[in-house]
This record gives structure tokens, sequence and C-alpha cells, in this order.
């Protein structure tokens, strides 16, 4: 079989394809697949490589996307382009939305929660993290937001954040309204 997502039966049974990786010496894998409260779509991450290092499977540049696709591999759909370093997602219970990580190494987008609608459109931002400041400082300080869930009813999302200093250190679990 050839890297991409499939769906099997729980009983072990009927193993499909939903979505290959597309071709080409840019992509990398594909992630972090979530069904649809339907059962009908998959939304899911795309990796593709930027620019080979000597290291074997090493990219520098690295980009993700959020997609979605039917559970027979139709309409596959670009979600969140390339850009916003996308991560772990999660679908609201009604379909309507999907939460999502922002990844990142560069200073101030370090993981934070945002938010966009199942077909695409505006990304809203849900935490405003600032990820690593300071440099090698006395003053330094580190926080991100990842991995968002819905709760079932759909009025929260639920999520973890860590929080550092020189003088304070907490990884919590935080909650948050839907809207």
């Amino acid at each position: 079989a050839t890297q991409g997502i499939y769906v099997i039966h729980p009983d072990g049974t009927g193993l499909r394809q939903a979505i290959g990786l597309p071709a080409g010496p840019r992509s990398v894998w594909l992630d972090a697949p979530r069904f649809s409260p339907d059962g009908s779509q998959l939304a899911y991450t795309y990796f593709e490589g930027g620019k080979p290092t000597p290291a074997p499977w090493s990219w520098k540049g690295e980009t993700s996307s959020l997609w979605t696709v039917g559970l027979d591999g139709s309409n596959p759909h670009q979600v969140v382009a390339p850009g916003q370093k996308v991560g772990d997602a999660d679908w609201s219970p009604d379909g309507r939305y999907l939460v999502f990580e922002q990844m990142g190494n560069d200073p101030g987008k370090i993981t934070s929660v945002l938010r966009v609608p199942a077909a695409g459109g505006g990304i809203t931002a849900l935490t405003h993290d600032t990820g690593y400041r300071g440099g090698r400082s006395q003053n330094w300080s580190f926080q991100a937001s990842f991995d968002p869930v819905y709760s079932p009813d759909g009025t929260k999302i639920l999520y973890p954040h860590d929080e550092y200093s020189p003088t304070f250190g907490c990884p919590s679990l935080q909650g948050m309204t839907a809207d």
C-alpha cells in the first residue's frame, strides 16, 4: 500500500484508501485524519517539504495545509493554504467549523488555536500565544496552546496550554466558549 489515509471497518474488513499522498518530490506525508460528525468526510493535514537537508528525511522550510475529502476520495478541498503552519484539527459537532493548532518554531509563532469554516474562508485566532520571547536573557518566557477539541455539544473548545518563565512553569488544560 502507498502512503495515504485509509479507512477500515471496525471488524478489520474493507480496508480502502480515502486519499493518497500526492506525487512529487515535495510531498512528505498526510497526518491526523479526523472524521466529520456525519461520517462522510475526513479532515487531515498535508505536509510538504521545503529544501532537503543532509540528514535523512529532514526538510527546511516544511509547510502544511488543512484539507477535507470524502471517505471515498471525492472532492478533496484545501481549507487552509500552506503558510498557516497547520497541525491537528477537530470538527465542530455541527460540521460547520474546524479548530486547529498553528505550529511553528519562530518566536511569536509557536502553537496557537485557530478556527476556520469547514468550507474554507476567514481564519479566526482563538488564542494569542506569544511563543518564545527573550532569547538567552533571564527574562525569557514561553506560551503555547495546541491540540484543540470541541466539546460534544459544540459550546466549548478544550486545549492544553503551556506557560513557562525562569520563575514559573505551568502546563494546563484550558477551555473557552466556542465563539
